[in-house]
């Protein structure tokens, strides 16, 4: 089984919070046992280790943290992921390798290596850089999406929504909103020729189009503003995994519920909150 964690799910795992010691035992036996496969991101790196505490908390994050996900598969950033998959199809029709390789790759292991080594200490320049940009194509990323909902809001009123059939706001919606992340991307019309339909097939595309309709609709109902950007973008690193996407966003999970009963999220994409994820492990 694959898995990924947003940093909220890690976050709870660390402080303990609505599990025991019993269950990150069982997760950690099913990630040494092999049936289990945590994804990891640049952004968990970047929200872990950007933050202000002291080195050895930040060393004993990390170490509890890659004791479950492994460095050697690092997933791409999220703005990668997508528009990758997205000139992907353009070019030949189908997604692309999730994974960081090569010297990028390198540099994350590295900078990693010297901060576990230092206790935390040690933080070099060349790392904070890279953890930087990361931080920078999450913020345009962000942006991208609000752009678009922004334009989705504009053109469909949510206010009644709940009274149209699920399906029909997918049907009329879907294909034009892939076609903007198409066009940033560069490739709207080689997407267009080969058909819009197919490029919502791809996990990333599928899965950040229902995430945008879904917390579109969902923040006027509630009252609330814009969802937890933490859970929208992990979507991507998510989709683009093709496992389980254990979240930490609550409003999140909620938003996108009625997607996955419709048969718009994939199956094996399912998105589930921690305690649900640890209480399948138990059970096995």
């Amino acid at each position: 089984m694959i898995a990924y964690f947003d940093t909220a799910a890690f976050d709870r795992i660390y402080r303990k919070e609505g599990c025991g010691s019993a269950d990150i035992a069982a997760l950690r036996k099913a990630v040494y046992g092999r049936e289990l496969t945590l994804r990891l991101s640049p952004h968990h790196l970047e929200e872990i280790l950007t933050r202000k505490v002291s080195p050895q908390v930040l060393s004993a994050r990390i170490r509890q943290t890659l004791s479950f996900a492994s460095l050697r598969s690092l997933l791409k950033p999220c703005e990668h992921l997508l528009i990758g998959d997205v000139r992907d199809y353009a070019a030949r029709g189908e997604a692309g390798n999730p994974f960081l390789h090569g010297p990028v790759q390198d540099d994350y292991s590295s900078g990693i290596a010297e901060l576990i080594e230092s206790d935390g200490e040690d933080f070099s320049e060349e790392f904070r850089e890279a953890l930087r940009e990361v931080h920078r194509q999450k913020a345009w990323l962000m942006a991208l999406f609000e752009r678009i909902q922004a334009k989705l809001v504009a053109e469909v009123n949510f206010a009644t929504a709940e009274d149209r059939d699920l399906n029909s706001i997918w049907d009329d919606q879907a294909e034009e909103l892939a076609a903007q992340i198409a066009e940033t991307a560069g490739v709207l019309e080689p997407c267009r020729a080969r058909g819009l339909d197919g490029l919502l097939r791809l996990n990333t595309v599928r899965l950040t189009v229902a995430m945008l309709i879904a917390t579109a609709g969902h923040a006027p109902r509630d009252g609330g503003g814009s969802l937890d950007a933490d859970g929208l973008h992990h979507i991507v690193g998510a989709a683009a995994s093709g496992g389980v996407f254990v979240c930490g966003d609550q409003r999140a999970r909620a938003a996108l519920a009625p997607y996955a009963a419709a048969g718009i999220v994939p199956e094996r994409c399912e998105v589930i909150d921690l305690a649900e994820f640890l209480g399948r492990l138990g059970a096995r």
